[in-house]
């Protein structure tokens, strides 16, 4: 999994590297194995950090992405894209709905698209607000049962 995240992640680091977006990696040793698809879940993790590239966009901190990667206690993969940019809306909207955007440009698939392809893939994904010291890091979440 997490040679997967980081090949993904590098077909989109040039849009983070000129914004100076720092991506930190967390994950645990032995890395996790995962049956996916690998070709669809790099779609879903490379929307997920085009999403994070684009919330940090103006803000007034350092920019940083982190990927979290563990194995849960019921022996599922947690992968984790915690950014520090803008939040998530406030309105009542279901940002994984098809054709919700928050973007003056966006189209409003990306987050439908990638939910049901961890759903076929028999995860879970799914987007919170933490609120810590730091302000609005926002958390896209997804658990896939190891097999």
């Amino acid at each position: 999994m997490v040679d997967l995240i980081r090949d993904a992640v590098s077909l989109v680091k040039e849009d983070a590297t000129r914004q100076s977006i720092t991506i930190e990696y967390d994950y645990q040793e032995p890395v996790l194995l995962v049956l996916v698809d690998r070709f669809q879940v790099q779609q879903i993790i490379m929307n997920l950090v085009g999403n994070a590239i684009e919330a940090m966009q103006g803000i007034d901190r350092p920019p940083l992405l982190r990927i979290c990667i563990r194995q849960t206690a019921d022996r599922q993969v947690l992968t984790e894209f915690i950014d520090n940019g803008c939040g998530l809306p406030v309105h009542d909207i279901d940002i994984f709905d098809a054709f919700v955007t928050t973007k003056k440009n966006g189209m409003g698939i990306g987050l439908a698209i990638s939910r049901s392809i961890i759903e076929a893939h028999d995860g879970q994904l799914w987007a919170e607000t933490i609120r810590t010291l730091e302000p609005n890091l926002v958390s896209y979440s997804g658990h896939q049962r190891l097999r």
